[in-house]
């Protein structure tokens, strides 16, 4: 299996929350032993497979050039040369082979911003990490932004170097900014003095490393950061004690290297994840319908036979439509079936709630009885369209392996 450094991050962890969202970040673009990291292979082959965003990272140079490499190290391990990359010349960047060390018969060279910003899909983001900061990085950033048609939408900029985002964010401040951090247990940690910086700099977003959080920050600590406004998350969660932490702290989000999936820990926990799947489905959808069983029996079977019939052809409808709006704006297989799938695939389970809510509530079912059946359409399309969805999902796959063989 290729070693893929793609970071899976969660757009939505709340306690709570009736579904989870996955973001697929691809850091330093989709690379292996045939194909480096931060080149423009490796970021282009990256969206091409569905990756909503790259996190890659950019030097400016002495030469006045934006070069994306992640730092001295992989220079030299990738290639050979000694140099730090603030050091770089256009005649290094010309020659220098980032397939040199696994002697890849295809030459890779390092990449320009303006190399990377040119492959952005329309609805593509780039987490740009400042490396090498100067005085003219973020003007040059930003022309480049511009000069490729892209906008604030398309760009998160993150650094260790708190100041060079400061000052980044104070000359552009509609770009959305990620502080990293690396807490230390051998100084003293104080919440509030984080919080002052990051509102100081206007920063919107708090990302300490999972490691360094243990026996550092408390969940009292986190409240505060979210009480401040600020959006919490975490980088570095690679094993299942980094997610416990992760979830200790309540983080609204976090990246995780893929490779962590091949430990036998993950693995056993991923293989259960699909038991629990259809055991929470079957617990919403069994307790739904046990709460309107009079009425659904004062109806008779005829009103579930109508709702599997509407259920079915909502669900179709999606996936159709899904589909050919992909076909319409020209997205490759994958991006198709995603946006086929994301269509057809309805959140039901927050619908269930919802409804459960604010029109079976006991407030209302006073006045209309009747009233308790609206949850039943919900609660039939939440198990439904798991299954058609897992469904689809399976044909797709099995089309693949048989195009392959």
């Amino acid at each position: 299996m290729k070693k893929l450094a793609v970071l899976a991050s969660l757009a939505a962890v709340a306690a709570g929350a009736a579904d989870l969202k996955m973001q697929n970040i691809a850091h330093r673009g989709m690379w292996d032993k045939e194909v480096p990291q931060n080149t423009v292979e490796a970021i282009k082959r990256a969206y091409d497979a569905g990756a909503t965003w790259v996190e890659t990272d950019f030097h400016h140079t002495k030469a006045g050039q934006m070069v994306c490499m992640h730092a001295d190290g992989e220079l030299r391990k990738y290639t050979g040369c000694t140099k730090k990359v603030k050091d770089l010349t256009p005649e290094d960047l010309a020659t220098l082979n980032l397939g040199t060390r696994d002697n890849l018969p295809k030459v890779y060279r390092i990449p320009l911003l303006d190399q990377v910003l040119d492959i952005v899909p329309k609805h593509g983001v780039v987490q740009a990490e400042i490396k090498g900061y100067s005085p003219q990085y973020a003007d040059i950033f930003d022309k480049a932004v511009k000069a490729h048609g892209l906008t604030e939408k398309n760009i998160v900029v993150s650094s260790f170097h708190y100041d060079a985002l400061k000052d980044f964010k104070a000359r552009y401040p509609r770009y959305r900014t990620v502080w990293l951090v690396g807490l230390s247990k051998k100084k003293p940690f104080y919440v509030q003095d984080y919080i002052a910086k990051c509102k100081e700099a206007n920063i919107e977003v708090f990302c300490p490393g999972c490691g360094s959080t243990k026996g550092v920050m408390t969940p009292a600590d986190a409240d505060a950061v979210r009480a401040a406004g600020l959006e919490f998350r975490m980088f570095g969660v690679n094993s299942l004690e980094d997610l416990k932490q992760a979830k200790a702290l309540g983080v609204v989000g976090f990246t995780c290297n893929y490779f962590f999936g091949k430990h036998a820990g993950f693995k056993e926990f991923q293989s259960n994840m699909p038991a629990v799947s259809v055991i929470g489905l079957a617990l919403i959808v069994g307790g739904v319908i046990v709460t309107v069983r009079p009425q659904l029996f004062a109806n008779g079977f005829g009103l579930i036979a109508l709702i599997l019939a509407v259920v079915f052809l909502h669900n179709g409808l999606g996936y159709v439509l899904g589909y050919n709006v992909g076909r319409l704006f020209k997205f490759n297989t994958a991006k198709k079936r995603t946006i086929s799938i994301e269509v057809g695939v309805q959140n039901a389970g927050m619908a269930t709630v919802l409804a459960s809510a604010f029109f079976a509530n006991p407030e209302n079912l006073a006045l209309h009885p009747e009233a308790a059946l609206c949850v039943v359409p919900c609660a039939i399309s939440c198990a439904y369209h798991s299954i058609s969805g897992t469904i689809l999902a399976g044909i797709y796959a099995h089309m693949d392996k048989k195009k392959a063989s």
